[in-house]
């Protein structure tokens, strides 16, 4: 399943200039799809054709669910889902923790910090920065899937945590539609059509929690030093940061510390840090304040194309577009860093970042 990618790159995980919580415009225009209002929950049924292995290809089914600003759940099928249908692989995530599906059954995986669930996109609000970038292309087609108009828009590969730049022949084309959902996908790799989704249902509004609390409950939680997980709960996880203003329409959502385990000897912490979250309806934005080895943040080596910016009070800093949002990227050296994410336009998230101000080491 390809959004299974997505899980690790979820964990490790204001607005246009200042004008934070201004609605924006919702509707298409020829060439690009203008950032929507993000709708607070939506769920989709795709219907999934593999053609790696040759021949018709293998078909399965997936469901995703979303309720923003923190929960999704992102499940495969080898039937239609429906009553009685039971997922055989997939993800959850929920405001603090992360799930998987093996064999029909639910199990903690990790914490997570609070903000978009991995199996989430906001590329719709996105869109402008990243075509800026180069990180997609446009194209001048629309297509009619499930009963709703999309955009197509290319890709280098499935957008999946970092956008990556083009390289090569391979590409991935998404369709969105006018609430930024991706409603089709066509995904060419080593110049080959590998994979095809399409959207069969489309529910936007309220939906159903994706597993029930009693399941939730049942799977349990992550316990220390158990698979290794990428991220503990740790009270006692101190910050080098003063609490962060709050974002204008904002309000707070919670502030989490967190500690990362060595995946080869979970009794060895190689990071710490607290997370601050703020949300605005199906919006969030977070400020994480870590300290690891010199030289190691947490996004060192991604894929993505940054941009570099100077902040005020923080100095040199990098800008990011994930397909989960934008983030603002401060390495302070000695180990200290700070992470700025948003669902939310690049600029308006650096105009939040230069709020903020560290104390120098001593």
């Amino acid at each position: 399943m390809r959004r299974q990618r997505a899980v690790i790159a979820g964990v490790a995980a204001v607005m246009a200039g200042a004008g934070i919580g201004v609605p924006l415009a919702r509707h298409l225009t020829r060439a690009r799809l203008v950032a929507p209002d993000r709708v607070p929950s939506y769920q989709v049924t795709y219907r999934v054709r593999n053609l790696a292995a040759g021949g018709g290809g293998i078909v399965s089914w997936e469901r995703l669910t979303v309720r923003r600003p923190f929960v999704s759940a992102d499940f495969d099928y080898a039937s239609r889902p429906g009553p009685g249908v039971t997922a055989r692989a997939g993800s959850l995530f929920t405001e603090d923790a992360l799930y998987d599906v093996q064999q029909g059954a639910l199990h903690p995986v990790s914490g997570r910090q609070p903000g978009p669930p991995g199996n989430d996109q906001d590329l719709a609000t996105q869109l402008p920065e990243l075509e800026d970038r180069g990180l997609v292309r446009p194209q001048d087609r629309s297509l009619t899937v499930a009963g709703r108009s999309c955009r197509v828009y290319r890709f280098s590969g499935p957008p999946s945590g970092p956008v990556a730049p083009f390289t090569g022949a391979d590409h991935d084309d998404v369709c969105l539609d006018a609430d930024g959902i991706e409603l089709g996908e066509d995904w060419t790799y080593h110049g080959r059509l590998v994979e095809t989704r399409r959207a069969v249902a489309v529910q936007v509004g309220p939906v159903p929690d994706p597993v029930p609390a009693s399941t939730l409950r049942a799977a349990g939680r992550v316990r220390p030093g158990a698979g290794a997980p990428l991220a503990e709960p740790d009270p006692t996880a101190s910050t080098f940061l003063p609490a962060p203003p709050l974002p204008a329409g904002f309000r707070p959502a919670g502030v989490e510390r967190f500690a990362e385990p060595d995946p080869q000897s979970p009794q060895v912490i190689l990071a710490t840090s607290v997370v601050w979250a703020f949300t605005n309806g199906a919006d969030v934005v977070s400020v994480e304040a870590g300290q690891s080895a010199p030289g190691q943040p947490p996004w060192d080596g991604e894929a993505t194309r940054t941009r570099t910016v100077t902040l005020t009070r923080l100095g040199p800093a990098a800008t990011a577009i994930r397909s989960d949002g934008a983030e603002v990227r401060v390495d302070l050296g000695a180990g200290r860093w700070i992470r700025v994410r948003g669902t939310v336009p690049v600029s308006g998230l650096v105009a939040y970042a230069d709020t903020l101000s560290a104390p120098a080491v001593g």
